[in-house]
């Protein structure tokens, strides 16, 4: 009997901020026996999830299951964008606030990207604001050309000091996703690839939290 190909996936994660530097963690694995690639969100296994999260990352709490997590307030920060203005985070209060950590080099954030797309097209007429945090050392030199040729729309700031991923806790891993509700609470907090399907669930009951809020 012949054996299916199987399928490989390089996933590259990163440990910034909290003091520990910047390394790289390169994960293979081989996912199930079907050659083609697997669908995005939801139908990820939790597998998949549990490779984009260093050993570390575990240990200071963060989950898989991102459900669980009690809000805590979410660091004024002044983050410089793409587009050149700076946007500071206290002026999006009253708004629902995804931030994706991510970098041009990070195979699962390239995954993400399309999705949280896609989000913030369906919310443009609604309080949400969806940001991607670019951690690449050479900033907008590198990010620029990565952003256009996606077709990128939604906000793209700069950390290539990775001041505001310290600021977040230390982000342990890549991606990272934070969500922040009208209040400016973190109400969701996720390392690795997150589950499409149950994100989706949380925006838009913080989005509808936010409408209720400000009628």
């Amino acid at each position: 009997m012949n054996a299916n190909p199987l399928l490989s996936a390089s996933l590259r994660s990163a440990s910034i901020g909290g003091g520990l530097g910047l390394g790289v963690l390169l994960v293979t694995l081989f996912v199930g026996c079907d050659p083609a690639p697997p669908p995005i969100g939801s139908q990820y296994s939790p597998a998949l999830l549990e490779t984009t999260r260093p050993p570390e990352a575990v240990a200071r709490g963060w989950a898989v299951d991102a459900d669980t997590l009690a809000p805590q307030p979410a660091p004024s920060l002044a983050l410089r964008t793409l587009a050149g203005p700076t946007l500071n985070l206290e002026r999006l209060r009253g708004q629902v606030v995804v931030i994706n950590f991510w970098a041009t080099w990070c195979p699962p954030c390239r995954i993400e990207m399309p999705i949280l797309q896609a989000i913030h097209e369906e919310y443009a007429q609604r309080p949400l604001h969806v940001m991607g945090v670019a951690l690449n050392e050479g900033g907008a030199s590198e990010v620029a050309p990565f952003i256009q040729e996606q077709g990128t729309t939604y906000t793209i700031a700069l950390d290539s000091l990775g001041l505001a991923a310290e600021a977040f806790g230390g982000v342990l891993g890549l991606p990272a996703t934070f969500l922040i509700d009208h209040e400016g609470h973190i109400v969701y907090r996720q390392l690795g690839l997150f589950d499409e399907a149950r994100f989706r669930v949380d925006v838009d009951r913080h989005v509808r939290n936010a409408l209720a809020a400000n009628p």
